[in-house]
Order: structure tokens, then sequence, then C-alpha cells
């Protein structure tokens, strides 16, 4: 079974042109950068995705950018581009790009009735083994 290709702009993080300037937002941000989770939560239009490619962009560590659809409700299409966004890390390891490799193995066999969660173990245990390095 032939992948289907994905779509190059959904893992280009947005470019920034002239907007406000939050850099106290930026600070904070870059305070919690060690935590699991960080959870931005704002009515569209102010400015979320402008703070994170701001932030982004000042990073000198890996990033994963994915920017979701509609289309990514569907398990192995939000899969499918979730590892991609993940090897194509801004990163200068090439190590990287080899992460997700038999997730999308799983993702790619067309096996029968293959459950999301068991994908998604296996792409968290390549994670996991990458850190570990």
């Amino acid at each position: 079974m032939m992948p289907s290709p994905l779509l190059n702009t959904k893992f280009m993080v947005p470019p920034v042109g002239n907007h406000l300037l939050r850099p106290h937002l930026i600070q904070w941000l870059d305070h919690q950068i060690d935590r699991k989770l960080i959870l931005i939560s704002a009515p569209p239009g102010y400015g979320k995705t402008t703070l994170l490619a701001d932030f982004i962009n000042g990073l000198a560590r890996p990033v994963a950018w994915y920017q979701l659809e509609t289309t990514d409700s569907d398990p192995t299409v939000f899969l499918t581009y979730l590892i991609e966004a993940i090897r194509r890390a801004k990163s200068s390891s090439k190590k990287i790009a080899k992460i997700g490799q038999n997730a999308r193995s799983l993702l790619d066999s067309g096996e029968a009735g293959i459950e999301p969660q068991r994908i998604l173990t296996v792409l968290i245990n390549e994670l996991v083994e990458h850190i570990a390095d």
C-alpha cells in the first residue's frame, strides 16, 4: 500500500512578520520549557500561533510543528502527520529523522483493525529510546 503524500505546509512554522511583540509571554514560555505540557488557550485571533512562532524561532532545541485541521480527527491521519512532524523537527541531529520508523511502518502496513493506541505505544517507545541516547 502506497502511503498518501503529506501536505508540507502543515509542518511549516508561520513566518514572523509585523506584529505586536510580547516579550513577557516569550520569557514566561521560556521559563516553562522543562514542563511536560504547556497549554495555551484563547479565542481565535488572540495571537496564539504568532506567539508560538516567535517563541520557536528563538529556540535552539528541536521543535515539531503540526498544524491541525478537521480532517486530522481521523486517528490514522493524525498519527501519520504527528510522526512526520517529529521526524521533521528542527534539529541538527540526524538521529531524530529515524524516530517513528517503526510506528510509521505499522501505519503503512495496512493491517486491518490495528488500534491507534498500539501505534502510539510504539511511537512513545521510540521517543523514549531517543531521549535515553
